[in-house]
């Protein structure tokens, strides 16, 4: 049996939250004791409690104050170079999109230029001289990038006596 997917919203009740909260603050723990020993990381966990009591800390609060502390002693450049915040993570992914895109569709065009070719040379397509302009462009593409690549090639080899 799988479990329902509950919505996201302000619990109303206030017996429920408290209840949630503490259910989801263990849940939270455990995941980053999780976290520490399968990765091998050092970490720290500290939850505020809204309703003012004490706030929660993991592992301690003496192994807390010390990681923190090893962490501002670090040079700012430092600290905030593995950082990333939403709308920086939200760049990243979109720009690595876009290359997946560029990279697909340029997949995409060299196939489609490779099978107009391969037509053309079984003789199932239409001759060179009946191909439309659109073809004609894609393969003139395609030799392009080919003669880019063979000029790529030979720059790398050991020049000859």
């Amino acid at each position: 049996m799988t479990r329902k997917r509950i919505k996201l919203a302000w619990i109303l009740n206030a017996g429920s939250r408290r209840i949630t909260f503490k259910k989801r603050r263990l849940g939270l723990a455990k995941k980053m004791e999780e976290l520490t020993t399968l990765c091998g990381i050092q970490g720290c966990l500290l939850i505020f409690n809204p309703d003012g009591e004490d706030m929660f800390v993991w592992p301690s609060c003496e192994k807390a104050k010390e990681l923190l502390t090893k962490f501002e002693s670090m040079p700012k450049l430092e600290q905030g170079k593995k950082m990333m915040n939403h709308a920086k993570y939200m760049q990243e992914r979109n720009e690595k999109l876009h290359q997946d895109i560029a990279k697909y569709e340029k997949r995409n065009k060299e196939m489609k230029a490779s099978l107009v070719m391969y037509d053309m040379c079984q003789g199932q397509g239409k001759t060179l001289h009946e191909t439309n302009e659109e073809d004609l462009e894609l393969l003139r593409w395609f030799a392009d990038q080919k003669f880019k690549e063979i000029r790529r090639r030979t720059q790398l080899l050991p020049p000859t006596p």
